[in-house]
């Protein structure tokens, strides 16, 4: 069933039609956990950043950064949430328009 997906969506039509993406399948626990905490590391980041440039602790952004690190924290997996399989699409940074 996922590789038929994957067929799918490789084939589906994209900005210039470049189909110029590919296809990131995580199917075990350890691998979905170990992208939620790198992805945790990346709220992280962007947290400290963006106080560091002003944002107000009780913005809306700030606020919600702060429940999914925390739940993160307390082994609550808040991005998946148990999922079986996570699939990630993505695009070479430097083809901004698909050309």
């Amino acid at each position: 069933m996922i590789e038929r997906l994957l067929t799918t969506a490789a084939h589906a039509p994209t900005d210039a039609n470049s189909q110029d993406r590919g296809f990131l399948v995580l199917s075990t626990r350890e691998s979905i956990d170990a992208f939620e905490s790198f992805l945790a590391d990346g709220f992280r980041f962007w947290l400290a950043e963006a106080l560091k440039k002003g944002m107000k602790e009780e913005s809306k952004e700030v606020r919600r950064t702060r429940a999914l690190l925390q739940a993160h924290e307390a082994g609550l997996h808040p991005t998946f949430r148990q999922a079986p399989i996570v699939i990630c699409a993505f695009a070479r940074a430097d083809n901004v328009f698909g050309w």
